[in-house]
């Protein structure tokens, strides 16, 4: 309450008449201000009525893009990724269909306009995390990552936060094409992050070495590099933020029971799937993997099924493809295994199949949010990327679950005529 009675404060008095000349630094200070209001604006009217808030959000995000053609007059760079933001966040909530698939929407055909716009504006930081942002939807990945690793404009001794976020968004995009060519192209990139006193972000760092090395004993067949990741995790978790902390401890594991230390991992593995999030499921399922018999492996996985069922989860395509693999029972098999298809169709949401190939499961990271900064005057946030969970390669792939889907089940009658 008190944050929003300093930004309405802050807008009141901005609109002060007796302000004169305004420059790029009072425009800055507006983007802020609104930004930060539009956000606790639109939550609320959102809690209440969703049409209300999404007409709300549009009302705001229009005037929002008056600022920017103000901003425009002495800051062109930062008031085009202002205005590209503004856009593509009013086709999300002025579209006639769910936000989430108007999102969708948008990520997904948005990749080519925010290279156009970093080539016009190539110095351009927030240009670069609207670039970023798009990149992992991309329908040519290889593209993608190519434009991804470019040298920024902007140098890393001015925003240390846009080289992690490139290289978080390289590492994302490299997982899903499951290369070694690739591997190696976006690991490079985490060498251009700078050093910096801020503990997360090192932990950060770690955390992507450690992904490196896990992706390269995987695509380029290098079994040290299990060793070299489980180094990396293990510095991580000393300094990292408790959200990541499930994902970091359960690859941890996964490297331990690479390295052949089952005992070990079992330990980890415990450890990971006691803390909560929304992937505590992996850990829990290789634990039944490694120390259950047959009979508790399939109740077990049929019990984190209906878990995430009850949630209002939908089918983990991992989850599904092992149960439709060991269920003696062919109708749960057939109905799994078409249940599964049904969530791989889903582009958006769905691994690659050369990830799933390889045991690469995904947890999304997306943030997105305008507010007042010290050094710029405002600050835009948008990052959007995957990390990875290392887990044990599905026993099917798409050819054996459009088997399992379609075995014992009656032929169709011909039409008649």
């Amino acid at each position: 309450e008190n944050m929003v009675a300093m930004s309405q404060a802050a807008i009141e008095a901005l609109q002060d008449s007796d302000l004169e000349n305004f420059d790029g630094d009072y425009w800055s200070l507006v983007v802020g201000t609104l930004g930060f209001r539009a956000a606790t604006d639109v939550l609320a009217t959102f809690q209440t009525d969703m049409v209300a808030g999404a007409r709300r959000a549009v009302e705001m995000l229009q005037y929002m893009r008056e600022v920017a053609r103000e901003l425009a007059k002495t800051r062109p760079g930062r008031a085009a990724a202002l205005d590209a933001l503004l856009v593509n966040a009013i086709t999300v909530f002025g579209g006639a269909r769910p936000l989430e698939d108007q999102l969708g929407d948008v990520l997904q055909h948005g990749f080519a306009a925010a290279v156009a716009l970093r080539q016009q504006h190539p110095t351009t930081a927030d240009v670069e995390r609207i670039m970023y942002s798009f990149a992992s939807f991309a329908d040519n990945l290889d593209q993608a990552l190519a434009a991804v690793v470019e040298p920024p404009g902007t140098s890393s001794d001015d925003d240390a936060g846009l080289y992690l976020q490139r290289a978080h968004v390289a590492v994302s995009i490299a997982k899903k094409l499951a290369t070694e060519q690739a591997t190696a192209t976006a690991c490079a990139t985490i060498a251009d992050i700078p050093p910096t006193f801020e503990i997360g972000h090192e932990a950060a760092r770690e955390a992507l070495l450690g992904d490196c090395a896990a992706l390269t004993a995987t695509t380029a067949a290098d079994p040290t590099g299990w060793q070299r990741a489980a180094k990396h995790y293990e510095v991580a978790l000393t300094n990292v933020a408790e959200g990541e902390r499930p994902r970091l401890l359960h690859n941890l594991a996964f490297a331990t029971l690479q390295s052949g230390d089952r005992e070990g991992a079992v330990a980890r593995f415990t450890e990971a799937a006691a803390l909560e999030g929304g992937r505590r499921f992996l850990p829990r399922f290789i634990l039944l993997m490694l120390t259950a018999t047959p009979e508790a492996r399939l109740d077990g996985l049929r019990e984190l099924v209906r878990e995430r069922a009850a949630a209002g989860d939908p089918l983990s395509i991992y989850l599904g493809t092992w149960l439709a693999h060991l269920s003696a029972d062919p109708t749960e098999s057939r109905t799994t295994a078409a249940a599964v298809l049904k969530q791989m169709a889903d582009r958006f949401r769905a691994p690659s199949p050369a990830a799933l190939a390889h045991g690469f499961e995904s947890e999304g990271t997306f943030q997105l949010s305008l507010g007042i900064a010290a050094r710029q005057l405002y600050a835009l946030n948008a990052q959007v990327y995957s990390s990875v969970w290392f887990v044990l390669p599905p026993p099917l792939d798409r050819a054996a679950l459009e088997a399992k889907a379609t075995a014992g089940k009656p032929p169709k009658r011909p039409a008649k005529r």
